[in-house]
């Protein structure tokens, strides 16, 4: 589409209708839709929006943006054409960039082109191109480029949102936190049964995955953090259920979620609950075959600590886990064959990353 064209016998007027009309169309804009072109739109700037305290002294400044792409109601970017007998400059580019932050256009992206390069940049950090490219590789590029540019990627990114005046949950961060993955490493086990401990000491380390959650600040005003959390060792997942864990919920009573990683924000949580006599339970690694029934009830109670810190988009830290099964004073034999009392203390740390993004509800 882009590479049969003689550049060098083209003027402005030529990248306007040989390059710029099929490479805005390729992204899906068409004049008079949704997705619409606008072309040769007159811009004008008076003296008094650039400060002057008496603007009738100074005549109105004007302009005339090449192409405006705008899907109605999400956002916009320009597109700005120059000869290819000239090469791109820094004040072609600052011209483009007063079309783009004009009060009445407020685009997203300018482009600039002069029918051999491409330049594509964000308005609001115009110091250098997000990317560049020769007109040449366009095609090659096009999946990259509708990543930025095209009506479905304006919608995606950059769709307007309701201004978020609630209290926020940290620096940077909005009142309310949408988590949309992560990791939790486990470190060191240490449980009061050797038996059990050896069990764990050759199975190793493992991890387990953050699928989902969301942090929201609850009606007392503590900062909730609640975690779909699924573990690598299928019979883990199950032990959870049965201990009456089915849900990961942390709380705070810091004001704000920290960014300093010297001063970390504790994030506290406490199940309990009962396991019953006669449920049975998974204590092989994942072998279906080597399951067994509790003898006894079990009564379990876990508190958990997790001191983390916001780093970009991610939140980030340690944690430590110390939990306490309680057995009755009087077990079977069988039980003490196996070496069981009637408290046995379970501890494990690690470290965890899980990635968030905002969500304001409309």
């Amino acid at each position: 589409m882009f590479v049969d064209h003689d550049i060098d016998t083209m003027n402005e007027a030529d990248v306007r209708d040989i390059i710029c009309r099929p490479f805005l169309h390729a992204l899906g804009f068409r004049q008079g839709s949704e997705a619409n072109i606008r072309t040769e739109v007159p811009l004008a700037y008076d003296a008094a929006f650039l400060g002057r305290k008496k603007p009738d002294k100074d005549p109105p400044l004007r302009g005339r943006a090449d192409y405006i792409c705008d899907l109605v109601s999400f956002g916009r970017w320009v597109l700005e054409a120059k000869p290819p007998s000239e090469p791109l400059t820094s004040e072609d580019a600052e011209q483009a960039h007063t079309y783009a932050a004009h009060p009445s256009v407020a685009a997203l992206f300018y482009v600039l082109t002069n029918g051999r390069e491409f330049r594509l940049y964000r308005t609001s950090h115009p110091e250098e191109p997000v990317f560049a490219w020769p007109v040449s590789s366009t095609t090659e590029n096009l999946v990259l480029l509708k990543n930025y540019l095209s009506p479905d990627a304006l919608k995606r990114q950059f769709a307007l949102r309701p201004l978020d005046t609630n209290k926020p949950l940290g620096l940077s961060v909005g009142s309310r936190g949408e988590i949309v993955g992560g990791i939790v490493r486990y470190g060191n086990h240490s449980v009061s049964i050797p038996a059990f401990q050896q069990m764990l000491d050759q199975r190793g380390a493992s991890n387990a995955a953050v699928t989902g959650g969301h942090v929201m600040r609850t009606p007392e005003g503590l900062i909730e953090a609640k975690l779909d959390v699924s573990f690598g060792f299928e019979s883990q997942n199950i032990m959870n259920q049965l201990a009456g864990i089915t849900d990961h919920t942390f709380r705070t009573a810091d004001e704000y979620i920290s960014s300093d990683p010297e001063h970390p924000t504790i994030f506290q949580a406490f199940y309990k609950g009962r396991m019953g006599r006669g449920t049975t339970l998974p204590v092989g690694i994942d072998n279906p075959h080597l399951n067994n029934q509790i003898l006894v009830d079990i009564d379990h109670e876990a508190f958990s600590e997790a001191f983390g810190y916001i780093n970009g988009r991610k939140f980030e830290g340690v944690f430590r886990i110390h939990s306490l099964y309680h057995l009755p004073e009087s077990l079977p034999p069988m039980a003490r064959m196996l070496g069981l009392t009637s408290d046995i203390e379970v501890s494990v740390s690690g470290s965890f990353a899980i990635n968030f993004m905002d969500a304001v509800e409309t």
